[in-house]
């Protein structure tokens, strides 16, 4: 059944919902949106599109907002002189100054989890090491190269204060394996 109409809210049964508000971003903006479709907070976090694209983003307990910004792509037309192309976490006060980022040294995909410790935990892509590498037995694969995620603790300070790699736990050979089309 298609909506007669065109934006906005199109059924709404406060009896049958939980009620809340969402979170939508997009270019350089994160938005806080009530159940009736009304912004009720806008943070505008990235005017000039340099920080790159916003994979996820959390509302905090502080009334901080933090935000994953992915990778930016070759080309894009994003200033190049930005810390870091391969993504990174950051949180803003509720004017949209920010107050804290962290580059890992691998790049951030998916999702992060701001802990009650004040840290967050981020989920990175990594290259298999070739030691790891040499036990594939797939050729092409091994040729190819494999990544894996690693998945990190990063304090205040940008200190990685716990780590787990991906192909220290899981055989190589079955993760992610080519399979016949």
């Amino acid at each position: 059944m298609k909506s007669v109409y065109p934006i906005g809210t199109t059924i709404y049964k406060p009896e049958r919902s939980s009620g809340g508000y969402n979170l939508i971003s997009g270019s350089g903006i994160v938005k806080l949106v009530n159940m009736n479709a009304e912004v009720v907070h806008a943070w505008h976090v990235d005017p000039d599109d340099r920080k790159g694209f916003i994979h996820r983003a959390r509302l905090l307990p502080n009334g901080r907002l933090m935000l994953l910004f992915g990778e930016k792509g070759p080309g894009d037309g994003r200033a190049s002189d930005w810390k870091n192309s391969s993504g990174h976490v950051a949180e803003f006060d509720w004017d949209g100054n920010e107050t804290w980022s962290h580059f890992p040294e691998h790049s951030p995909h998916h999702d992060f989890w701001p802990t009650e410790r004040e840290s967050v935990f981020l989920l990175c892509t990594i290259p298999v090491p070739a030691e790891y590498l040499a036990k594939v037995e797939d050729g092409e694969r091994r040729a190819a190269g494999i990544h894996g995620d690693e998945l990190i603790e990063v304090n205040r300070e940008g200190e990685v204060v716990w780590r787990w790699l991906q192909h220290e736990h899981m055989d190589v050979n079955q993760c992610n394996p080519v399979t016949a089309n």
